[in-house]
């Protein structure tokens, strides 16, 4: 095919202009302060059911290894990156979320919620949510308060 036949140049007079505004805009506007890049991961340390030891080696390994890659690392301000691990309510160990929460209090890790919740009710899902939260939060130390309420990310799982 000749590139005088393309499809795209038989169309151009409908494209080329917002084409052209949009590249002229591009040239005139500042470079970004910041981009935010998000590490987050469907955390699941009893993957495949595992017996406890190897899904807490699984929490370990990461609590050894991670402030190892994260030092190498930092953003314009200096500050190493920081891993999300979404964990899921239905595998609650308090010895794995206390692994978690090492590198929380590095600054490198962070905890969120992640449900699997295929057949609950509404009210089970509430139940469910409320109690894990005040577990990660409670128990924990490891959501945030903001105007008294506690505030964190979430993922569905299923």
């Amino acid at each position: 095919m000749s590139v005088l036949n393309h499809p795209a140049l038989k169309t151009s007079h409908l494209w080329l202009p917002g084409y052209v505004r949009g590249r002229l805009r591009q040239r005139s506007a500042p470079p970004p302060a910041r981009i935010w890049v998000a590490f987050t991961d469907h955390f699941e340390p009893w993957w495949h059911q595992p017996d406890s030891a190897t899904a807490l080696e699984r929490v370990a390994r990461w609590v050894r290894a991670w402030p190892e890659i994260a030092a190498r690392h930092a953003d314009g301000a200096g500050r190493p990156p920081c891993y999300t691990f979404f964990y899921p309510e239905e595998q609650y160990h308090p010895a794995a979320i206390d692994g978690l929460r090492v590198l929380r209090d590095r600054g490198i890790g962070d905890v969120e919620v992640h449900l699997h919740h295929d057949s609950d009710t509404p009210q089970a899902f509430s139940d469910r949510m409320s109690v894990f939260l005040e577990r990660l939060e409670g128990t924990h130390g490891l959501l945030r308060r903001e105007g008294g309420r506690v505030t964190f990310g979430f993922i569905h799982g299923n």
